[in-house]
C-alpha cells in the first residue's frame, strides 16, 4: 500500500463526508432535490471509493482484498449514515447503505475488469 493510494482513499472519504454534512436547507438552496439523481450520486461516490480501496490493496491476495474492500466500504457507509442522522434535515437510511454497497461493488468490478484487460494486452 502506497502513501499516495492511501491519500486518494482518504480524499474520497472526505468528499463523501462533506456531502453528507450538508444540511437539507443547504442542499435545497443549491436547487437540488432528492430523487433519482441523489441515488446516482451515492452509487458514483461509492464506486469511486470502492475502486480506490481495491487499487490501494492490490498487492493482497484477491479474496482477502475483496473482503477488506467490502468490509471497509460497508463500515464507512454505515458510519456515514449514522453521522448523517445528526445533520439537520437529513436521516439515516438503510436504502442509502444498499446504494453505497452497490457503488462499492461497481467500483471493484470496473477496476478488476480494467486490470484484466491490461494483463491480456501485456
Amino acid at each position: 500500500m502506497s502513501v499516495a493510494s492511501l491519500f486518494f482513499v482518504l480524499a474520497q472519504m472526505c468528499i463523501i463526508f462533506f456531502f453528507s454534512s450538508l444540511t437539507a436547507d443547504t442542499i435545497a438552496s443549491w436547487g437540488i432535490t432528492l430523487g433519482p439523481h441523489s441515488y446516482l450520486a451515492h452509487v458514483a461516490l461509492y464506486a469511486g471509493l470502492g475502486s480506490l480501496l481495491y487499487l490501494m490493496l492490490l498487492k493482497m491476495n484477491v479474496f482477502l482484498r475483496l473482503g477488506y474492500v467490502w468490509t471497509l466500504g460497508f463500515c464507512f457507509a454505515l458510519a456515514d449514515e449514522v453521522h448523517q442522522k445528526y445533520v439537520p434535515g437529513r436521516t439515516f437510511s438503510v436504502d442509502d447503505v444498499k446504494l453505497d454497497m452497490l457503488g462499492i461493488a461497481i467500483g471493484i468490478a470496473v477496476v478488476a475488469l480494467l486490470l484484466r484487460l491490461k494483463r491480456r494486452e501485456s
